[in-house]
């Protein structure tokens, strides 16, 4: 293919994409998508210069929700070459193009690419060759001489007013920059043919430019043609981003801080910590052999180490405010990878437990060697785990804290999540320094031994249940590459605990197999686990499109978020939400309920959780008749069938309970 074109001149070109049925692409914003990528080479002096992006579409998923901004039919990319005037005519010169894509049928993507190349002859004459093209195929968004807007942000929300010089309907807004989720619905108000009012909930965790609006007004003109128009505003209030800034300000540091400090304090009492009662218990009891001032120094190692990894979690928190800003409470089980990887360490803990498996000396020896180094970094690591296990689920108090440390300033999430961890570890630190608790302690003797034996099941109770959250989350295949990585950890301690050279290597062989088996899992999923869990339990899936067309037909709905990691949320699922007498009175009262899965990493969840002021499950929301989608209202984190009743059977709308 070639073009001819004289020095200084230039020349149109168009890049053509077709587009199999059911398949898109994405454009310069692709929601959650990967936009076209066009990377030009031209020789010195030459340049390629992009004449915009055609008008995009929504791209939706296979449950009706938008899952991008692209184009599904046949797509023109328009570009300019120019030439230098110090071009020569004859010359023949080569322009490349690599181009690249992210094709998605719903949720099923591939990547894509091409490679082409353009012969450019300079000539003399100021004829230019071009190919020959209807301009309308284009479809590029038109000026807005003609067009009227005004731009505002309230209340968390972006409002465009609109005035056209003709009749238009079906209007959807497609910004730039993402300062809108993609997936949040937009509503238009019809004022007559030519005006009209759009508004939409700003991402309020977007970090860039919140002063303009710009992007691109799709409409249906009044012979049905699909046309844009290029807007870019400014906007006239207060940005949401410092709505919500105020409002953390407003509820104060020092009352996040003292949520936080409860709310560790209660987690010791929480399911979520079941795993690590072992290790506490174990910990308890090596300290009955010390004297005071090391049960003191066993007590703030322990105490450290809680510390140290709140710190650290909340160090991870601020870094995914700035990278990734859906990241939240929790998350860290939402990877498989992680999953697996707390699963063989749980198994090699109660390995190490029974003996099989030799990582230190035994408890009957740990009296004298907890006085040394060794022994105070075996209280810091306990302290280090318990916090890793415990976190991903949240005690009462704690849910306010930690949606004030996810918006706060870093030096005031940091004191939450510090705080968080005293609270957590002050019980353990209390009993190492009071004289008066030191006489219950037992004595130590040979029943150590046998305890911490016995102590090595509930670590396996916690490995198995890592293993059913893995298999949630990706497949039965991932459920079984995780027993086998903990069967080859096991045979690798049998190997290593009869010495030798053969034993040693083979040991080390068994723990590299399974430790290299983690890798695969995170390409591992399971679309339909979220599926299954809420036809399990008799609601409907969350979508916040799903969730609004409820309340426009003035539904009651009751709306929940769980994980089959949060063991809080199992436990309330069993006790109070799952009971016959609990879904009998929503048939009886025509509430309707809705689940929001949160096993694995869902953004839209992310976000919603977010707007409530929290940073993870379990979230419980009542939705009452007439109210609207940020007028839910918040149940305690601890449910019993009489405190679902009780909120869903008085008008509570806007209140807050649970605190």
């Amino acid at each position: 293919m070639s073009v001819r074109m004289e020095p200084g001149g230039a020349a149109d070109v168009r890049i053509r994409l077709e587009h199999q049925p059911g398949w898109s692409t994405f454009w310069i914003n692709p929601g959650a998508g990967e936009a076209i990528v066009a990377r030009w080479e031209a020789p010195e002096g030459w340049s390629v210069e992009a004449e915009g992006w055609p008008t995009p579409r929504r791209i939706m998923d296979g449950e009706g929700r938008v899952f991008g901004y692209g184009y599904d039919e046949t797509l023109f990319l328009p570009f300019r070459i120019v030439a230098p005037n110090t071009a020569r005519p004859g010359d023949i010169k080569s322009v490349e193009l690599e181009l690249q894509w992210l094709a998605c049928r719903e949720r099923d993507c591939v990547e894509g690419g091409a490679s082409l190349s353009l012969d450019v002859e300079v000539s003399a004459s100021a004829e230019t060759s071009r190919p020959e093209m209807n301009p309308d195929v284009l479809t590029l968004p038109e000026s807005a001489d003609q067009w009227r807007f005004d731009a505002s942000t309230a209340q968390g929300e972006f409002r465009l007013q609109i005035i056209a010089p003709e009749v238009i309907d079906d209007l959807y807004f497609f910004p730039v920059e993402p300062v809108i989720w993609h997936a949040d619905p937009q509503t238009v108000t019809r004022v007559s043919s030519t005006e009209h009012e759009l508004s939409v909930r700003a991402d309020p965790f977007y970090q860039g430019d919140r002063s303009r609006l710009s992007g691109v007004l799709a409409f249906t003109d009044g012979e049905g043609a699909y046309r844009g128009v290029s807007v870019a505003l400014p906007l006239d209030a207060q940005s949401p981003s410092s709505e919500v800034a105020a409002s953390a300000t407003a509820q104060g540091v020092w009352k996040a801080i003292m949520f936080a400090f409860l709310g560790g304090l209660i987690l010791n009492l929480m399911p979520c910590v079941l795993p690590v009662l072992s290790l506490k218990a174990i910990a308890l009891a090596r300290t009955a052999s010390l004297k005071p001032a090391a049960m003191r120094a066993d007590g703030w190692a322990y105490a450290a180490g809680v510390l140290s990894c709140f710190g650290l979690i909340g160090l991870a928190v601020l870094i995914g405010r700035s990278v990734m800003p859906a990241a939240s409470w929790g998350s860290q089980l939402q990877n498989p990878v992680v999953v697996m990887g707390l699963a063989l360490l749980m198994t090699g803990v109660g390995l190490n437990l029974l003996g099989v498996l030799k990582l230190g000396g035994s408890l009957q020896r740990l009296g004298g060697a907890l006085q040394t180094r060794q022994g105070l970094r075996g209280a810091f690591l306990t302290g280090m785990l318990a916090v890793l296990v415990a976190a991903p689920c949240t005690a009462p108090f704690m849910a306010s804290a930690l949606g004030y440390a996810m918006i706060a300033s870093p030096l005031g999430a940091l004191a939450v999540f510090v705080s968080l961890g005293g609270g957590l570890a002050l019980p353990y630190l209390v009993i190492t320094h009071a004289p008066a608790t030191q006489h219950l302690l037992p004595k130590p003797g040979p029943w150590m031994q046998a305890l911490q034996q016995v102590l090595a099941f509930p670590m396996f109770v916690t490995a198995i249940w890592l293993l059913w959250v893995l298999g949630a989350q990706t497949s039965h295949d991932g459920m079984a590459i995780g027993l086998l990585a903990c069967l080859a950890l096991a045979a690798a301690a049998k190997a290593l605990s009869h010495g030798g050279r053969v034993g040693q290597t083979l040991g080390a062989s068994l723990i590299v197999l399974g430790a290299s088996s983690v890798l695969p899992l995170a390409w591992l999923s399971d679309a339909s686990a979220s599926a299954e869990l809420v036809e399990s339990q008799g609601g409907e899936g969350f979508s916040r499109q799903a969730l609004g067309s409820l309340l426009a037909d003035d539904q009651k709905v009751f709306l929940y978020f769980t994980a089959d990691w949060c063991i809080t949320c199992k436990v309330n699922e069993a006790t109070a939400l799952r009971t016959q007498a609990t879904l009998d009175h929503f048939e009886r009262n025509d509430i309707r309920l809705m689940v929001g899965d949160w096993t694995r990493e869902d953004p839209e969840i992310s976000r919603f959780i977010a707007e409530y002021g929290r940073a993870g499950v379990p979230l419980y929301l009542y939705f009452e008749q007439g109210a609207g989608i940020d007028e839910g209202v918040i149940l305690p984190q601890v449910l019993t069938e009489e405190i679902i009743r009780q909120h869903t059977t008085q008008s509570l709308q806007g209140a807050e309970a649970g605190q």
